[in-house]
C-alpha cells in the first residue's frame, strides 16, 4: 500500500470513532442483561430500537447531550485505537482483501477489547460479526482471483485455533470463557490467510503478554489470584503484534 492510502486509511478509521463508541455502549453490558440504548446517567436514548441503531454513531464529543456525561468509552480513545490499528494493518496488509478482513476485525476488535475490559464478556453479536464479515472479505478475494487454497488455509485455521481455546476454555482454572473461544475464528481467519506460522506467533505473544499483564498487576496488588481478567484483548493484541513482527 502506498503511504497516501496507509494514511488516507487511518483518518477513515478514526472518523469511525463514534460509530464503534455506539456499538461498546450497546453491548458493554452483564451477561444477561439486554444491549444497552439509553444514557446510563439520565436514561435519554442514545441508540434507536431495531435496525436503524445499527447505523446510528453517538456524538463526535462522546458526551451524552442531555445530561453532558461520558457516554461509553472517552472521545478520543476509540478514535485514536481505530486510527493507529487501522494505519498499521494498512501498512502490513499485503493484498485488498486481506486489507478488508484486517481493518474489519480491527475494528470490530476495538469495540470487543473495550466490551471486554469493562464487562469482562465478548458478545456473540460481535464476535461473529467480525468472523463472517472476515470471512466475507477473504472469499470475495478468492472470487477474484486469489488462490483457493490459502482460503482453504485460513479456514482451516480459524478452525484449529477454535479449537485449540476451547479446550482451553474447559480446562478448569485456566480463567478463559467461552466468548476467548468465538472469537478466535475471526482472528484465524485474518492470520491464516498469511501462514499457519503468523497464528502459532499471535497465540504465543497473546499469553506472554497476559502473563506479563497479570503478573504486574498482582505485584502491585491491583488484581488477586481469583480475579477474572478480560483476554480478549491480549488475543487482539498478539494478532497484532504478530502482523508487525511477521514478514
Amino acid at each position: 500500500m502506498s503511504p497516501l492510502t496507509v494514511i488516507t486509511i487511518g483518518v477513515a478509521a478514526g472518523v469511525s470513532g463514534p460509530w464503534l463508541r455506539a456499538r461498546i455502549l450497546v453491548h458493554a453490558v452483564p451477561y444477561g442483561q439486554p444491549p444497552r440504548t439509553n444514557c446510563p446517567h439520565c436514561g435519554l436514548q442514545l441508540i434507536p430500537v431495531g435496525w436503524r441503531g445499527l447505523l446510528t454513531a453517538l456524538p463526535a464529543s462522546g458526551s451524552c447531550p442531555s445530561c453532558r456525561t461520558p457516554a461509553g468509552p472517552a472521545g478520543w480513545l476509540v478514535e485514536t485505537l481505530a486510527a493507529a490499528i487501522s494505519t498499521v494493518l494498512a501498512w502490513r496488509a499485503g493484498s485488498w482483501p486481506l486489507l478488508g478482513a484486517w481493518l474489519w476485525v480491527g475494528l470490530f476488535g476495538v469495540v470487543l477489547a473495550l466490551v471486554d475490559v469493562a464487562v469482562k464478556r465478548l458478545p456473540d453479536p460481535l464476535t461473529g460479526t467480525a468472523a463472517f464479515g472476515a470471512l466475507a472479505a477473504l472469499t470475495a478475494g478468492t472470487l477474484a482471483g486469489a488462490s483457493p487454497a490459502v482460503l482453504l488455509r485460513a479456514v482451516l485455521a480459524a478452525a484449529g485455533l477454535s479449537v485449540f481455546y476451547l479446550v482451553l476454555v474447559l480446562l478448569p482454572g485456566t480463567g478463559l470463557g467461552a466468548g476467548d473461544a468465538k472469537l478466535a475464528p475471526a482472528v484465524g481467519l485474518c492470520l491464516g490467510y498469511r501462514s499457519l506460522g503468523v497464528v502459532v506467533l499471535a497465540t504465543i505473544a497473546g499469553t506472554l503478554l497476559a502473563a506479563g499483564y497479570v503478573t504486574v498487576m498482582l505485584a502491585r496488588r491491583r488484581i488477586r489470584r481469583t480475579d477474572a481478567v478480560a483476554y480478549g484483548p491480549f488475543v487482539l493484541l498478539g494478532a497484532l503484534a504478530a502482523v508487525l513482527i511477521s514478514h
